[in-house]
């Protein structure tokens, strides 16, 4: 499966990237025996309806249900002129942050059940922390691979809009700002099936106020506070670093310590370096000497983590 560099160029390596990433995408909602998309319907209405029904899904921590809810919108056709091009965008940037959070809230879990399952005695208990580390190593490797995919919808051709909205509304119940949990994961204790289940719930939301703070380039305050007002507007070189640092992060799932899966680091890796050319093409026209720095040390980021493997 791994694809050389001698036989695609880089541009349609990123291409087959987006094939392989669409596909596991669909896969995986399809295994879990769910819809992937909803009916097609090209009313402005249903439209706004099957958007109003994610941001609720969003709000209420119904993660999953929101992303399925808002894949035909994200993978609308562009058609100037067409009122679904005002939810395509404003899906994939709701998606972005949702594949952001689960990212981290699995890999958090993922690491700590990794330092749990070492430290612990008793047999049956490390099964069930190596057990809890391959399913939450796994779920970060579909999340990453999902903001892959949205990555490329927003960058495709090397470019990003100057300004990407943001309109979606601040999760009812948050996770913990200081979370004792992972402690007494990385502990080894004795934890039950229910309090696992918690564990997971409380990381996965402390992982989309973390993605919501760090898009609106604040805390949780600020983000709760900006996204109560109604939608905003994410600069896009911003927006651009966002994805490439969570894809940077992400793309340490399939490293040789953990799945060692080197195709998809290598695609993910470029999606991300394709990431960072749409903030340089913005950064032409109004130059940013940090936001540039920041490009360039992200850049040497994945080229280490290539060389690395």
């Amino acid at each position: 499966m791994f694809l050389s560099r001698r036989t695609l160029s880089p541009t349609m390596g990123v291409s087959v990237l987006i094939c392989l990433v669409a596909g596991l995408v669909l896969s995986y909602g399809q295994a879990r025996g769910q819809s992937t998309s909803v009916p097609d319907n090209n009313d402005i209405h249903f439209k706004e309806d099957i958007f109003n029904r994610a941001n609720a899904a969003f709000q209420n921590g119904q993660w999953d249900q929101a992303l399925e809810l808002t894949e035909r919108l994200a993978n609308a056709p562009t058609a100037p002129g067409r009122e679904h091009t005002h939810f395509r965008v404003r899906s994939r940037s709701l998606r972005a942050v949702i594949y952001a959070g689960q990212l981290e809230g699995r890999w958090e879990l993922a690491e700590a059940y990794d330092a749990g399952a070492r430290k612990g005695t008793n047999p049956q208990s490390k099964e069930l922390y190596e057990h809890g580390q391959s399913e939450n190593l796994e779920a970060a490797g579909r999340a990453v691979l999902g903001l892959a995919y949205t990555a490329h919808q927003f960058t495709a051709g090397g470019v990003i809009g100057k300004r990407v909205p943001l309109d979606t509304v601040y999760p009812s119940v948050t996770g913990p700002a200081d979370w004792a949990g992972l402690a007494r994961i990385r502990e080894g204790n004795n934890l039950e099936s229910q309090q696992q289940e918690g564990m997971m719930e409380d990381s996965l939301r402390k992982g989309m106020d973390d993605a919501l703070a760090e898009i609106v380039s604040g805390d949780r305050a600020k983000a709760r506070k900006v996204l109560g007002k109604g939608p905003i507007y994410i600069d896009g070189v911003h927006l651009a670093l966002f994805l490439a640092a969570h894809l940077a992060d992400g793309a340490a799932v399939f490293n040789r310590q953990h799945e060692h899966d080197p195709a998809k680091l290598q695609k993910v890796c470029e999606q991300g370096k394709e990431t960072l050319k749409a903030a340089q093409n913005l950064l032409k026209a109004k130059p940013d000497e940090q936001k540039e720095k920041q490009v360039q040390d992200l850049q040497d980021r994945f080229n280490t983590i290539l060389k690395n493997g």
